[in-house]
């Protein structure tokens, strides 16, 4: 089963197997300040720059 990209799981439910996941669905990021250089190749994680604003939240059930 494919989730939101980077769904949090937040527990696994031990006696049925179900999966609990958050994922805040964002909009657009800001557009960068004049003359700021571009984000780093292949950039990843946390360090990628500036989010855009929580548009809204899921909370998934997933049935084990």
């Amino acid at each position: 089963m494919t989730t939101f990209p980077g769904a949090k799981t937040i527990t696994v439910d031990q006696n049925t197997h179900n999966v609990y996941l958050f994922q805040p669905e964002r909009g657009p990021a800001p557009p960068p300040a004049p003359g700021t250089p571009p984000p780093a190749a292949g950039g990843g994680g946390r360090g990628r720059g500036p989010q855009g604003p929580v548009i809204a939240a899921w909370f998934i059930k997933i049935t084990g």
